[in-house]
């Protein structure tokens, strides 16, 4: 269980990192292109040093958002876990009515049954008495 979990983590992980990376290697091309040949060296040593800091920001960012996106699933993992056991007790609830009210009709029934064998009983011996 815990594997697939894991396995699930690091794809949604790459998923996120891949769609953000997308975002971002555009705005890296456009800081790269030197505007004339002298400039040339100082900007290549300030876009290393620029990328590298925005890209310490962007692992910061994603390890961020990872922990967020973790714990909002741990939350709904739990939130699924209580609506589960919710619907079990309701159901077995539901059973359980449903039992006692089909015990307690047969009851009726029977105790129906018994007063109107009783109250035939009575009738043919009423009958038989004055027959007799």
């Amino acid at each position: 269980m815990y594997s697939s979990n894991k396995s699930e983590e690091e794809q949604e992980l790459l998923f996120i990192a891949s769609s953000l990376a997308d975002r971002v290697e555009p705005e890296d091309e456009d800081q790269d292109e030197p505007e004339d040949e002298e400039s040339d060296t100082d900007d290549h040593v300030t876009t290393e040093t620029t990328p590298i800091s925005e890209r310490e920001k962007m692992e910061k960012r994603l390890a961020n958002v990872e922990a967020h996106f973790l714990f909002i699933r741990s939350q709904q993992k739990l939130q699924s876990e209580l609506i589960e056991e919710g619907i079990k007790a309701v159901r077995e609830m539901a059973n359980s009515l449903k039992a006692e009210n089909e015990l307690s009709r047969e009851e009726a029934e029977a105790e129906i049954a018994s007063y109107e064998l009783v109250h035939r009983g009575v009738n043919s011996d009423a009958v038989e008495d004055e027959v007799d």
